[in-house]
Formats: C-alpha cells, sequence, structure tokens
C-alpha cells in the first residue's frame, strides 16, 4: 500500500439554526452578511448608484419595517390614552387619579418648585397682552339699570332666562338660608372673606 492516507476534509464550523441564534448573534451574522456583500459589490466595479438600484429592496424593506413599527407605536398609545380618558370619566377612578396626581405634585416639590404656577391665571405670559382699560362706555350697562330686582324661592331656570343670559342683576334674598352659618353671630362683613361654604 502506498503511505498516502485518507484525509478527510476539515469539518465546516457548526452554524446554529435562526431559531437557536440570540439577538446578537443574528444581528451579527447580518452584519457580516452585507458587508461581505458590499466588498463583492466593490470587487465586481459596481458604482454607489449601480448598488443604490441593487439594495432598493432591501432599504424599502427595512423602510417599510420601520413606518410599521411607528404606526404600531402609534395605534398602542392612542389606544391607551382613549382607555385612560375613558377610565378617568369613571367617578372612583378620577378620584384615584385626582389623589395619585396631587401625591405626585408633592413629591416632585424638592426637584421643581410650582408653586408659583397654582395661583397663575396663564401658564405662558404673553407680551402683546394688555389689560382691559375700562371706559365710560363700560359703565351705560350698570347706569341703565333704574332698580334690582329682588328675588326669593327663584327657580334655576326662571333665573338663567330671566337674569343671567340677559346680563340682568338680580338679588336673590333666601341664596343663603341653607348656610349653617347663618344662623350664628359669626357673620358680618369684616370676616366674610374666611366664611366657607358647608
Amino acid at each position: 500500500m502506498s503511505g498516502s492516507k485518507c484525509v478527510k476534509p476539515p469539518r465546516k464550523a457548526y452554524t446554529k439554526e435562526p431559531n437557536e441564534m440570540t439577538h446578537q448573534e443574528k444581528l451579527k451574522l447580518i452584519d457580516e452578511e452585507l458587508n461581505s456583500f458590499y466588498k463583492y459589490c466593490q470587487q465586481a466595479g459596481f458604482t454607489e448608484e449601480e448598488m443604490d438600484i441593487i439594495c432598493q429592496p432591501l432599504v424599502a424593506a427595512m423602510r417599510r419595517s420601520w413606518l410599521q413599527l411607528v404606526l404600531r407605536a402609534t395605534v398602542i398609545l392612542v389606544v391607551i390614552g382613549t382607555v385612560a380618558c375613558a377610565a378617568a370619566q369613571l367617578d372612583f377612578v378620577g378620584t384615584h387619579l385626582s389623589a395619585i396626581t396631587r401625591v405626585l405634585a408633592v413629591k416632585i416639590l424638592p426637584f421643581w418648585n410650582w408653586q408659583y404656577l397654582y395661583r397663575e391665571n396663564c401658564m405662558m405670559n404673553n407680551p402683546f397682552y394688555n389689560e382691559y382699560p375700562i371706559t365710560e362706555e363700560d359703565c351705560v350697562t350698570c347706569e341703565a339699570v333704574e332698580t334690582i330686582d329682588r328675588l326669593s324661592d327663584v327657580h334655576y331656570r326662571h333665573l338663567v332666562d330671566n337674569y343671567l343670559n340677559r346680563d340682568a342683576p338680580a338679588i336673590i334674598t333666601d341664596a343663603m338660608d341653607s348656610w349653617g352659618v347663618m344662623n350664628t353671630d359669626h357673620f358680618w362683613f369684616d370676616n366674610i372673606t374666611h366664611v366657607r361654604h358647608p
């Protein structure tokens, strides 16, 4: 026999199935494939424009995938927002959300002092806004009033139709009869700002 031995061909590196690979391994494999394809195109003498045409299906698929991802995220956010708004309309959910919001507002005070915004009428200052000046024409409405009606036991609809919608003044004499403070001796003009409706 001759001295030559049977030499087995070198075994190929074991390649994992796609479902056995981790996400990083898949990305690395795709990156290697793209790099080898790019080098092949350069060696074959393709111009940049020709390579753009060749890669157009891949670019279109990636763009489609990205748009689908954005669309899916937008739909999910809209659904979550709609469910949150619908849930906030329920009394018990609204009460809990209000309580949680107040607790969070107190918790963020060390990081952001929002207290000055509490009594602001407007969140943003408008440099073109001027206070409305009161002129003599503004007093015409009140000067034209000769008498002010005094009403008692009045119905809401009657008050709205005959007075509020017409900007006509009226005094409701029994409006505060249900207030507990009216039955005490603590109600006078000096402390009227400290009295609250029960």
